[in-house]
Parts: structure tokens; sequence; C-alpha cells
């Protein structure tokens, strides 16, 4: 079922404006969530639209079920599509320990792997794989790691690290993953480290575990430099990378989807034509069935759109639901009209279509239990209905 929102105040808009007002470095996290939560209530941006759209798809497809025509038309927002491809570079050499190359000190496991045929077991003891020399990080770039790790119960090691490593110290050796925890299960482990300092001259990659009680297995190793495929400043965070990027062992072509053309998105402009065509479904809904008298007036335009005409908005929708639901829960064993055909509106008292109670008996249809009709079955004429 869709949310709705009618309770908006000036001071939702007030601590909104408040925040805006602040320079982005200074806002705390707290307020830089109020402003990107979907929810919050003092602004109408592109996530109420969808919101409020998917509302109106609702109780559009029932209204037309139910035979109305209700004038409302699925508005196609144009987007400015990304078309560009970004090229990645897993910098690992054999990073799903497939061939035996390229790394020392590793025990293969064959009985245990995330992907492929084999793994790098880990422990119990001391064990270190390293790797070849790789790619020499660059000052300033953004890089992304993840590896897969499974463990036979509580590995509780000394020491554990998945990192590129140049030796231990700031600029020598950067983190991304730690090898330690229980994972009765294959695990993903991910983080993105920013560059701060180069201080070492060869870099390999190490993963391992030093005094293991539990041995673990890890597989399908990754470390891309984010700020070389997408650049500086247009990196993606690590929620987009864990649900974007796919494991790849050397390089990976991402090519961006295309945006649905019923969605909003942030970057979309919402023009008086789109926002006019918005208000007209709004008021297409409102004025199919005659609405209540304390039932809103839409608003005129988007534009300047003040708190009372948001609560509005929504406020409306909410009433066509409720006129909805009382005519559908009005069909009950009485004089009253009972009988819907699909093609014509919803029997009220102000209308003819339908049959009464009365009428259907006189057909002398054998039921059961008519209370408990399905109402698509009366469409159609089968009358024997047992609950």
């Amino acid at each position: 079922m869709f949310q709705l929102i009618t309770d908006r105040s000036q001071q939702d808009v007030n601590a909104i404006i408040a925040i805006l007002q602040k320079r982005k470095s200074a806002r705390t996290p707290e307020e830089q969530n109020l402003l990107d939560d979907a929810n919050s209530k003092g602004s109408y941006n592109y996530t109420d639209l969808n919101r409020v759209t998917e509302a109106m798809e609702y109780i559009n497809n029932q209204l037309t079920g139910y035979g109305y025509q209700t004038g409302y038309q699925k508005i196609e927002v144009p987007h400015d599509e990304d078309t560009a491809s970004y090229s990645l570079t897993n910098i690992i050499p054999n990073s799903s320990f497939e061939q035996s190359a390229n790394w020392s000190n590793v025990v293969y496991d064959t009985a245990e792997f995330y992907q492929g045929s084999r793994s790098s077991k880990l422990g119990p003891g001391t064990v270190v794989t390293t790797s070849t020399q790789v790619t020499t990080p660059i000052i300033g770039h953004k890089y992304y790691g993840r590896s897969y790790i499974k463990s036979q119960g509580d590995i509780q090691p000394q020491d554990c690290r998945f990192e590129l490593y140049a030796g231990d110290g700031a600029g020598l050796n950067f983190v991304f993953a730690w090898n330690q925890g229980n994972f009765p299960d294959w695990t993903m482990q991910s983080s993105i480290v920013t560059v701060n300092a180069v201080n070492g001259a060869s870099y390999i990659i190490r993963n391992f575990v030093v005094s293991a009680i539990n041995p673990c297995w890890t597989d399908c190793l990754m470390i891309v430099d984010l700020t070389a495929a997408f650049g500086t400043g247009n990196e993606p965070d690590k929620a987009w990378c864990d649900a974007n990027l796919p494991y790849f062992s050397g390089q990976y072509t991402y090519t961006p989807p295309l945006k649905d053309p019923y969605t909003w998105y942030e970057t979309d402009i919402p023009t008086e034509e789109l926002m006019d065509a918005y208000l007209a479904n709004v008021e297409a809904l409102r004025s199919t069935l005659g609405v209540l008298e304390s039932t809103p007036q839409t608003p005129e335009s988007m534009e300047a759109l003040t708190w009372v005409e948001a609560n509005n908005i929504e406020q409306i929708l909410l009433d066509v639901q409720q006129m909805i639901n009382q005519v559908v829960e009005s069909f009950s064993r009485s004089n009253a009209y009972t009988f819907w055909s699909g093609y014509r509106p919803l029997p009220s008292s102000k209308t003819d279509y339908g049959r009464t109670w009365a009428q259907l008996d006189s057909m002398y249809v054998p039921w059961s239990n008519l209370d408990a009709v399905d109402w698509y079955l009366l469409n159609y004429g089968n009358l024997e209905v047992t609950q």
C-alpha cells in the first residue's frame, strides 16, 4: 500500500530552510540526512513526486478496473542520460587464486571457494600470502577494495589484513579488510580508502592471518582505482560499488543502465509543463467519483508550493481512496444495489446500475453464501459460490 503525508507544518519547512542556509561543509551528518531523507516533510522534491505518483497509479488502476474513465495520463520524464562507459581495472593479478602464479606462501584449497575452483586457505598458525608487485597507488585517489571470506568458527587471529602493502606505517599500507570474525557462509567485505600519502616504492598485496584459532578461506580479491575510472569528485560510494560492481579479474567496463522514463531522478528538471500534467492527474482522480465537500481543491500550480498545498495534494488521494473503500465495503446483503458490471460504474444510491438482492433472488440461481461472493465470478454469471 502507498504512503502519503498530510501533516506537514511550517516548522518542517523552517527546519529545511535553516539547513539549506548553511554551507554544505558546515552541515552535521544528521542535517544532511534530513535533506536526503525521502520522507522529509519540509520539502517537495523528486522523492515526493515518485511517492505520490505511485499512489496515483494505484488508485487509477482501481478505478479503471471498476470501469471508470479517469483521464489519468502517465507522465514521461525526459532525462539527461549518462551514456558514457567507465573502464575499471582490478590491480590484483590472479585475484581468485585460479592459477599457481603471482602469489607466495599460499595454501590453495579446491574444496572451498566463492567463485571458480579454489581459494586461499589462511591459518590456523601463521600464514602470509603475498602477491607480486602491483601498481603504486596515486596520492589523492580513492580505491575500492573487496574480498570474500568464509571461516570454520571464530578465527580469533593475532593479526589479519587484506591490504596494499609496502611496509607498516602511514603511506605504506592501506587496509581494505580484516580477516577476523565468524563467517559460516561466504561474506563480502569491502571498503574505500583515500590515499593521502605514498611513502613506499614497491607495493604488493598481502592477505593473511597470524596465529588464528580456526582456519578461514578468502577468494575473489579486488582493488579498483575509482578516481582513475570515474574522475575526481565523481567517485561512487561504497554502497554503490557493492551493488553495481561485480567481482572481476583484469578489466571491466561499466555502462550505466538507462533510466526509467516514468521515474523522477534527482537530476531531473520539473518544468512547468510537467508539473501542470502532474496536477492534472491529481484533479482527474479527484473528479472521477465526485469527492466529499471537505476534500481540498487541487492546487492551481506547483510554483511556490506551500506546505498546506502539499498536504492537500496527498489528502485528495486519501479521500478518493476512502470513497473507493466505502463503496466496495457497502456491497452487503440488503436491498441496496449489490451487483456491479465491470464496464459500468460502481453501484450507488444515485445510479441505476446493478441488481438488488431481491432481483438476484428472483433469478432462482443456487448459491450457498452470496455474501462472500467474488465480484469477478458475479460479473461472469457464476453464482455457485461457497465460502
